[in-house]
C-alpha cells in the first residue's frame, strides 16, 4: 500500500471537510527569560483545531477573521536586506527588516475547538 503525504492527507481531509484549506501551525517562539539560551516553544497548542474564514488577501472587502498588513513604502518586499562594512569593528553588517502588522477584523470568523 502506498504511503500518503502530509499535502495528500491534508487535501483530502480539506475535502471531506469541504472547506479551501487546512493550515496546520508549526511555529515556534523563544521561552526562555531575557538574555538565556533559547528554548524553544510551540505557538499552537496540539490539542486545539480551528475552523476559520480567510479572505482573498487582494480582497479587504472579504469576510475574514484577521489579515497580515505589509507597509511597502521603506520595505517593498516581505523582508528588506541592508549590508554594510564596519571598519572599526572589522565587520560585515547585515541588516533586514520588514514592516507588517497583523489585525484581528472579525472573532466571528473562527472558532477554537479543543480536540483532545
Amino acid at each position: 500500500m502506498a504511503r500518503l503525504t502530509e499535502a495528500e492527507i491534508l487535501n483530502a481531509l480539506a475535502d471531506v471537510l469541504g472547506v479551501k484549506n487546512i493550515l496546520v501551525g508549526r511555529g515556534i517562539y523563544n521561552t526562555a527569560k531575557e538574555g538565556k539560551t533559547f528554548i524553544n516553544g510551540d505557538i499552537w497548542n496540539a490539542s486545539y483545531a480551528m475552523v476559520a474564514v480567510i479572505g482573498d488577501a487582494n480582497r479587504l472587502s472579504d469576510p475574514s477573521v484577521g489579515r497580515t498588513f505589509l507597509w511597502s513604502s521603506d520595505s517593498p518586499e516581505n523582508a528588506t536586506v541592508e549590508q554594510y562594512r564596519d571598519d572599526a569593528s572589522r565587520s560585515d553588517i547585515f541588516r533586514v527588516r520588514q514592516h507588517v502588522d497583523e489585525i484581528v477584523i472579525d472573532p466571528y470568523f473562527a472558532h477554537l475547538m479543543k480536540v483532545a
